[in-house]
């Protein structure tokens, strides 16, 4: 439920007693990270979504460049 909650992973693995790293973060999400952080994804892609919009509608200043077709 930590990670769901959005506390990051290494703070996590310390509240349960394992190191953040290696075999021991493997171990840590296999046994304890139960979800699918649905919520946590969709926010994310939203957040994506609405930069790519605001770029391409001309809102944002990007490093995208406009290709000139060629013939």
């Amino acid at each position: 439920m930590l990670t769901e909650m959005g506390i990051a992973l290494d703070l996590v693995a310390a509240v349960v007693g394992h190191e953040a790293r290696g075999k021991e973060t493997r171990t840590l999400v296999r046994h304890y990270i139960r979800t699918d952080l649905i919520e946590r994804k969709v926010h994310v892609l939203r957040t994506w979504d609405e930069r790519l919009q605001n770029i391409v509608a001309g809102r944002e200043a990007s490093k995208v460049v406009r290709l000139l077709r060629a013939g």
